[in-house]
């Protein structure tokens, strides 16, 4: 299970830029089809698409190192003179990890993240923790600087147990807005 691409091919001939759709194996049983193409002048687009396995980002995140479940996700990038162009969906599918902190466990974490180019929206985000049940929905807006500018955001929390080593135990049910 190498990561792994093959005839990974690109061109830069007269000011542009072709890099040919092209199939990539990651790590865990992930892959990813990614190409783009364009010029400095007249602007870039670039798009992908595939399956990202927790694992993996467990590679790079310390705090995620044990966790599990997969990341689906299509994006599309545009980008012309100093303006860019995002659009995204991330599905998290059967989510899973142990927050380091306290040890606690989330699992069963589903939903999805969608980038629309300078807003993004959370929808349909449920799991566990530990013996609770936690659901997250809301949005978000960046600035040209891609700085958040404005958010809302929707948190149910039933059941919950929230642990805090050598301070508190205790069992959380919230609604939040």
């Amino acid at each position: 299970d190498r990561p792994c691409a093959e005839a990974i091919k690109g061109s830069y001939r007269n000011g542009t830029l072709n890099l040919p759709r092209t199939a990539l194996v990651l790590a865990e049983g992930g892959s990813c089809v990614m190409g783009g193409s364009g010029t400095l002048k007249d602007g870039l687009f670039f798009d992908g698409e595939g399956v990202i396995p927790m694992e993996v980002v467990g590679a790079f995140v310390e705090e995620l190192e044990d966790a599990r479940g997969d990341i689906r996700f299509t994006a599309q990038v545009r980008s012309r003179a100093d303006r860019t162009a995002v659009k995204a969906l991330f599905t998290l599918q059967d989510c899973a990890y142990v927050i380091p902190y306290n040890g606690q466990r989330v699992y069963d974490l589903n939903g999805s993240i969608r980038m629309d180019d300078r807003r993004i929206t959370c929808a349909g985000i449920t799991g566990r923790l530990d013996s609770g049940t936690i659901k997250l929905s809301g949005d978000a807006a960046l600035d040209d600087a891609w700085r958040l500018s404005d958010m809302h955001v929707h948190a149910q929390a039933k059941s919950v147990p929230v642990t805090i080593p050598d301070t508190m135990d205790l069992t959380v049910d919230a609604d939040a807005a």
